[in-house]
């Protein structure tokens, strides 16, 4: 019998799509591969004629015609593909919890934004910079506020993330910033002068907005002026150039609006300059300055424009052959003229902060601080290119720090986290990384690579579900949840992310600081925001930092709302992805609303960069061939589908997937994706 719970569209071949691929205009293809469960039911019926069996063709024949009949949804093409699922559902508590987590964080973020942000959207502090406690403090203090916007949570908290920002421009433009350099805090709406580790802090929210608001006018004038720095675009006469072509190289440490500083004074540093005032040789280039990438990745995702994406390749493929040149290490510094070790008399491993060497002049804090830059240079050009190989380099790098162990006092031998003069030092725990590099390519000896470090770091038979505001849960849990092998994740990660938010307002509460003396960092013992349950379990993707690094958003999925035009779940919708694979995924929707239906678009990719070839649900599948599709949710209704995915198929784009057509690679083949 015909699965009744899923109806699909069925309709020939647009004229315009010769190819077989994505039509234009927009146009796709839609086919149910169960149509000859029909044909096989009538021609049984019609060799044993009789009144029954005329009243059950004519029953299948009315659920074939409502399929021809998709909802019209406004703004949607009519021929995108629909899938609709009626089958009435008890609501599960993940869904349940879902959706309670998504209006806590907006009703904990009011609550928080209110109490440390004027009516003017002044952080209400001591106007400061500071590598420790300075500027950039600021915007990180709202950190993941577009986000929550991003994956269905109310307007409300993306307005403020931006009367925070344009409060920011204002406060630290025309106020007296303690310790700021005679050139100023910001220049065209941008930091000045510092390093990426911090840029990444200020900017975290900032870049969110390609999937929470790409069509916003004023993002997109900002997000290109701040990549064209780094292309050598809008700096004011008489700057240092970032960038060198020739070389492909960022030309100091400490960059910005103002150019490339060469030169600095140990109270750049700010108010506890004296700390740091050995950390002044920052010519020649970093591995931290990876995380610049992200700049123009966005700005490629929302223009199109190729110059921005040649950018981002060109220069991390150049930081992977420096690596392979030492060794498959990537090197602390690189010197003007493009050698390794130029300014730090031929020693690879140190620099002013984010180096490998921990200990006595220019000590910094180790592989811990450049290695998630690392990662999201890596995981640009991976998004931007197709081209999966990117994260060669990772795993080289980790291997040559496996075989490279200390033995500790607990008798267990770690991979170094330093390198010093006399040789490596300290212990790293990869965590996080391991998770990306195995989603990458799905490589079984990736999965040992976790599987090693769980037994190494004592945590081979449990997980941790807490989330800090630095750092979010363990990935290990979640990878493992959509491996089939941690069932408990969703309840535990959404209860415990609940009882951070909690946690968080009840200090907040009980904070009797005087506000004129806060410092610019004082916000972020009380941020309340929890993403990291809702990240994974909505998206499918490994949870992003917290206000502690930037890069594009690595995604199977993404929500979108078509009745409101905006990202994000629709009111009363939850969902789930539950299983990944090499072939695709495997996930749950459900509509809590039970008078009402809701229409889901779901988007491959965080900018559709995927390409969904075909929906299964039982017996039943449809051809997709899309970068998107649109689920026509029943009152109280829900189910699984199964998503076989080409990944990285299509050039990423930022917006509404419905209003653009995709583009694939120049070297992206089709798939022979199986069932997930």
């Amino acid at each position: 019998m015909m699965n009744s719970e899923l109806q699909c569209e069925t309709r020939s071949h647009h004229p315009d799509d010769a190819s077989g691929g994505p039509s234009s205009g927009n146009h796709i293809r839609a086919v149910a591969r169960s149509d000859h469960v029909l044909v096989s039911l009538g021609l049984m019926f019609c060799s044993r004629p009789s009144w029954w069996a005329m009243v059950i063709l004519i029953g299948l024949s009315s659920i074939q015609f409502a399929c021809t009949q998709p909802r019209q949804i406004n703004g949607i093409p009519p021929d995108a593909v629909q899938v609709r699922i009626q089958s009435r559902l008890s609501p599960p508590e993940w869904a349940l919890l879902q959706r309670l987590l998504l209006d806590e964080n907006v009703r904990a973020a009011g609550a928080y934004y209110r109490k440390y942000w004027n009516e003017s959207g002044h952080l209400i502090c001591i106007p400061r910079w500071g590598w420790a406690d300075g500027t950039d403090d600021v915007l990180q203090g709202v950190a993941n506020f577009p986000l929550v916007y991003a994956l269905g949570g109310d307007r409300g908290i993306l307005d403020l993330y931006y009367q925070a920002l344009e409060g920011f421009l204002d406060q630290f433009s025309s106020a007296e910033v303690e310790y700021a350099p005679a050139y100023g805090a910001l220049y065209r709406e941008s930091m000045t002068a510092n390093d990426w580790h911090h840029h990444s802090e200020y900017l975290t929210a900032f870049n969110q907005l390609a999937v929470a608001d790409p069509h916003n006018a004023h993002y997109r004038s900002r997000a290109r002026r701040f990549a064209g720095f780094y292309l050598n675009e809008g700096l004011p006469d008489g700057a240092e150039p970032i960038y060198d072509p020739e070389r492909r190289l960022i030309r100091s440490l400490i960059t910005g609006s103002r150019g490339a500083q060469l030169e600095i004074e140990p109270r750049f540093w700010g108010h506890r300059w004296e700390e740091w005032q050995d950390r002044t040789r920052v010519k020649g280039d970093a591995p931290l300055n990876l995380y610049a990438t992200t700049q123009p990745a966005l700005a490629f995702a929302l223009t199109g424009e190729e110059r921005y994406r040649q950018w981002v390749v060109d220069y991390v493929e150049a930081w992977i052959e420096r690596a392979r040149m030492n060794g498959y290490i990537f090197p602390a510094n690189v010197g003007l003229s493009g050698e390794i070790g130029e300014h730090w008399g031929g020693r690879w491993w140190p620099n002013a902060l984010g180096a490998w060497s921990r200990r006595g002049k220019a000590g910094s804090d180790g592989l811990g601080l450049f290695l998630p830059a690392v990662t999201a240079g890596l995981q640009n050009a991976m998004i931007l290119s197709g081209d999966v190989s990117h994260f060669d380099a990772l795993r080289r790098q980790i291997h040559v720090l496996l075989e490279n162990a200390i033995e500790h006092d607990d008798g267990k031998r770690y991979p170094p986290a330093a390198y010093e003069d006399d040789g490596w030092d300290g212990r790293m725990r990869f965590g996080r990384h391991l998770v990306r590099l195995y989603l990458s390519s799905f490589r079984e000896d990736d999965l040992k690579l976790i599987a090693d470090e769980r037994k190494l770091w004592g945590r081979a038979d449990r997980f941790s579900y807490y989330t800090g505001f630095f750092y979010h849960g363990d990935d290990f849990a979640w990878l493992h949840y959509v491996l089939g092998e941690n069932p408990e994740y969703p309840d535990r990660v959404m209860r415990s992310d609940l009882d951070r938010i909690r946690a968080r307002i009840r200090a907040m509460r009980q904070d009797d600081s005087i506000p004129h003396e806060r410092l610019t960092d004082h916000t972020f013992a009380f941020n309340p925001l929890a993403t990291h349950g809702l990240f994974t379990m909505i998206t499918g993707g490994p949870g992003p930092y917290l206000g502690k690094a930037t890069y594009m958003l690595w995604s199977e999925v993404w929500p979108y709302d078509p009745e409101a035009g905006r990202p994000g779940l629709p009111p009363e919708v939850a969902m789930n992805v539950e299983r990944i694979t090499a072939d695709g995924i495997e996930l749950s929707v459900v509509n809590l609303n039970q008078t009402e239906s809701r229409v889901l678009v779901i988007q491959m990719g965080a900018y559709g960069e995927s390409r969904c070839v075909f929906v299964r649900r039982g017996r039943e599948t449809i051809d997709v061939d899309s970068h998107y599709f649109v689920v026509d949710l029943a009152p109280g209704s829900g189910g699984k589908l199964m998503l076989a995915i080409d990944r990285r198929a299509y050039a990423p784009r930022a917006g509404l997937p419905w209003l653009r057509q995709p583009i694939p690679h120049a070297a992206s083949s089709s798939s022979s994706a199986t069932s997930p």
